[in-house]
């Protein structure tokens, strides 16, 4: 008799599940971004504008330069070391790689390594 008397009845807001005009957390996109400081900036703003993007990992070696998009993010984990991030967050469903040309190809390496 206890255990039917543990029930409740619970209120979950509708951004939670999705309800009309909202889109679930689990329906988001988890983006990660290496090379923030410089034009990756724009390239976030892009992706943020989209209601199914969440900008979820950030990285650039150099924090100072890339403060401003740390600023604007700031539920966004930050890392300086890219495979750092890309070993370490299972959850990533997208990178967005705005590095010198010179480093993508490592960056995208890397990021095949992890299983992305």
């Amino acid at each position: 008799m206890a255990a039917g008397a543990a029930a409740a009845f619970s209120i979950v807001p509708r951004h939670v599940l999705g309800g009309q005009g909202q889109t679930a957390p689990s329906e988001k996109i988890n983006i990660a971004a290496v090379g923030i400081g410089g034009v990756g900036r724009s390239f976030l703003q892009g992706c943020a504008a989209e209601e199914t993007a969440r900008i979820a990992f950030l990285c650039d070696v150099d924090h100072q330069y890339a403060k401003p998009v740390f600023d604007e993010y700031p539920q966004a984990k930050r890392y300086r070391d890219y495979r750092e991030m890309l070993d370490k967050e299972k959850g990533i469903d997208a990178v967005l790689v705005a590095t010198p040309v010179s480093r993508m190809r490592d960056v995208l390496n890397s990021r095949a390594r992890t299983g992305g």
